[in-house]
């Protein structure tokens, strides 16, 4: 996997974080703007435990920390 990118042009590094800072952003801002998580958010309903995709963005961190629950951040 490391030698993908030693063959890389060096600009394509900067691309490439470019790209995933942008996807990144755009996950949070749907995800936050979803009607899904007002619904979850105006309940209030109790969690052990959240589980969620850590990759390129930790802005679910702060609904775990809205509904005072722990979470696990899994990324692969």
């Amino acid at each position: 996997m490391l030698q993908f990118f030693e063959t890389q042009p060096f600009y394509n590094h900067f691309l490439e974080f470019f790209l995933i800072t942008e996807w990144g952003t755009d996950a949070c801002n749907l995800t936050l703007r979803s009607d899904a998580l007002a619904q979850v958010l105006r309940e209030r309903q109790h969690f052990d435990v959240i589980i969620m995709e850590q990759f390129n963005s930790d802005c679910m961190t702060a609904v775990a920390h809205q509904l005072k629950a722990p979470f696990i951040g899994l990324s692969r």
